[in-house]
């Protein structure tokens, strides 16, 4: 069973683009890459797909010279499928165990434009560190994530509610009905989280429980796979800062403050970065946010942590949920942060494929002067504006960074995430946590 995802209409648009270039989808393990290249391979003529675990021998057609006419010679033998402009999608799957075929896809784009050709990889940004030829400018990159909370919907047939969702915006908010029935399945996903087989397993038996189940089997494979990660760090000193940072999602992470027994701060601060690189944390980075792009105001030095997935995370913290579907206590159903979690993984899906996932927040002392306390969740920069965005669990209250930031840098609204309706408050725009990535809406 094949349940739509968001990348799919990009694929489309790359398949009829003119200038259409080579494309790696990139993104955590088993986040359902394969699945959707597979099913973007259902609209074209011919479908060749080569996967360089299961086909070892496929590594030798990219040895030495690279000859594109002579690689799709080789591949049509292999595949048993004919390799034909405008016809066939080829597919090179676990390209990170022949980084040389990474190397080729320049070459495809300079030799064999008219074919279409798409790569992917479980560890692949391991390898594209280690390229010094990657071929920037010739090669487009998609960015994969987890299901978010739309294509969550989706996977439980709730049209209907996509489209009242679709239409909402602070100006608009949504019935009544309609906002506890979102809530209601917003509290699910966050268990279930968006890994395609927990939401699956979810869909088919309506389990949490089985659902943590599948938790399990992707945390053993994931853990498993440390040993491939790196050969800078051993896969004990990993899963020790794997655990480290499960109970920092979400807080400030200041290295003078904050260490592993036995584990200086350089050492903690690469695996930090190992464990980006493998698409289990996303890093965000504290900006003075006094200009734009955000990025040229960041403090490499002050950061906060995101794990890939809610459901993983919970399965993974230990956390209980036994009753949290029922809770209506913002602050009782944030356990672990996990709504500041989720809301920043919206945002990060929000962004679009074709933008790598990079997520800011903004404290007074991001500087490393000491002023007082101040933070502000997360900034993200639409358009030529910087917005604020606050997840909250109480409505009133609580908002006098917000109120401070939006003095401060002259922004014209800010947000606050909560359980609430869409609404607005003078300069402050309402949304509810689910619906937070509609911050990047026209109508918004």
């Amino acid at each position: 069973m094949y349940i739509e995802r968001k990348i799919d209409s990009d694929l489309v648009s790359w398949k009829t683009d003119p200038y259409r270039k080579p494309l790696l989808v990139r993104g955590v393990r088993q986040c359902g890459k394969t699945s959707s290249i597979r099913e973007f391979g259902k609209t074209f003529r011919y479908f060749a797909e080569i996967n360089f675990e299961k086909t070892p021998m496929a590594k030798s057609v990219f040895e030495g010279n690279i000859d594109i006419t002579v690689i799709c010679a080789q591949l049509e033998v292999i595949t048993g499928i004919p390799i034909i402009d405008g016809e066939t999608l080829l597919f090179l799957d676990e390209m990170q165990e022949c980084p040389s075929s990474i190397t080729a896809l320049r070459y495809f784009y300079e030799d064999r434009p008219g074919l279409h050709i798409i790569g992917a990889g479980s560890l692949l940004e391991f390898v594209l560190n280690r390229i010094s030829s990657f071929g920037v400018g010739r090669i487009t990159s998609f960015y994969m994530h987890p299901f978010s909370f739309r294509e969550f919907l989706s996977a439980l047939g709730e049209k209907i509610l996509i489209s009242v969702l679709d239409d909402a915006s602070c100006a608009s908010p949504l019935s009544e009905i309609a906002h506890q029935k979102l809530l209601s399945i917003y509290k699910a996903y966050i268990v279930v989280g968006g890994m395609p087989e927990a939401v699956l397993r979810f869909v088919e038996t309506r389990s949490m429980l089985q659902a943590r189940y599948v938790h399990q089997e992707i945390l053993g494979t994931l853990l498993d796979d440390f040993g491939k990660y790196s050969d800078v760090l051993s896969p004990e000193i990993l899963r020790d800062i794997f655990t480290f940072t499960l109970s920092r999602i979400g807080v400030q992470i200041s290295f003078d403050k904050n260490s592993i027994p036995g584990l200086d701060h350089k050492t903690i601060s690469t695996g930090l970065g190992i464990l980006a690189q493998a698409g289990l944390l996303h890093i965000v980075y504290a900006s003075k946010c006094d200009s734009l792009p955000i990025a040229s105001g960041v403090n490499m030095r002050r950061m906060k942590l995101l794990f890939a997935d809610t459901g993983l995370y919970l399965s993974a913290s230990g956390l209980a949920v036994s009753s949290f579907t029922l809770e209506t206590d913002f602050r009782k159903l944030n356990i672990g942060n996990v709504c500041e979690l989720s809301a920043g993984l919206e945002l990060i899906n929000g962004m679009g494929s074709q933008y790598p996932p990079r997520l800011f927040y903004w404290k007074r002392d991001a500087d490393g002067t000491n002023r007082g306390v101040a933070e502000i969740d997360y900034v993200i920069q639409k358009n030529s504006e910087i917005i604020p965005v606050e997840v909250k669990a109480r409505t009133q209250g609580g908002m006098k960074s917000l109120w401070a930031f939006m003095e401060a840098k002259g922004c014209s609204f800010g947000v606050r995430a909560s359980l609430e309706n869409f609404g607005v408050m003078g300069s402050l725009r309402i949304c509810p946590v689910y619906g937070i990535s509609k911050i990047y809406d026209n109508e918004f």
